[in-house]
């Protein structure tokens, strides 16, 4: 039995389990560059480019899954597929950034919360906005490491449902992909 035979096999929750993890580990490096930013600014284009990268290697794996036939011919099936690797993803991200906020860069938010209020303070229509900031960094209001990475969870789940949704509709609706996923289904029937 090979790897593509097992994979067929497999539901559409744990092939977006397996893929996930491929993508929770790439979306964990473009957090973690973009918190030793703050130590090593060549890091950003990295984490920036990792950024732009990641929705196409997601298009990339629902393409494959779709061609294969790992997972039904239909938009729910791949657009649950697709929301899977990214919520799957986001937990191993979110482990990531949290480690790297705890451990590499304990004051990160502090430090990122006091260059976005020295930004604002530069232009007098944000002065407001900028003590406002300075009023949370000495109240002690910032959100902890752990609330961060949480919240993480959520904003790549939410719009990783979105970006999935799109990718279903495209894989599902266009012609070019139905007769892709025709032809390699008549080459394994051979």
């Amino acid at each position: 039995m090979t790897r593509d035979d097992n994979i067929r096999e497999r539901s559409v929750y744990s092939l977006g389990a397996a893929d996930g993890a491929i993508v929770g580990i790439l979306m964990g490096i473009c957090t973690l560059c973009m918190v030793l930013t703050v130590r090593i600014q060549f890091l950003s284009i990295i984490g920036l480019l990792l950024l732009v990268v990641t929705p196409f290697v997601v298009w990339w794996m629902l393409c494959r899954s779709w061609i294969k036939g790992y997972c039904p011919p239909t938009f729910s099936a791949v657009w649950l597929h697709g929301i899977c690797i990214y919520l799957f993803g986001s937990i191993i991200m979110a482990l990531i950034f949290y480690l790297s906020m705890r451990y590499a860069v304990p004051n990160w938010i502090e430090i990122e919360t006091r260059e976005a209020a020295a930004r604002l303070a530069e232009d007098p229509t944000t002065a407001y906005q900028a003590q406002v900031l300075i009023n949370i960094i000495e109240s002690g209001q910032l959100p902890s490491p752990i609330f961060t990475a949480v919240s993480s969870i959520w904003l790549v789940a939410f719009t990783g449902s979105l970006w999935s949704m799109g990718f279903a509709f495209i894989l599902t609706k266009m012609r070019f992909y139905r007769l892709k996923r025709e032809q390699y289904a008549a080459l394994i029937k051979q």
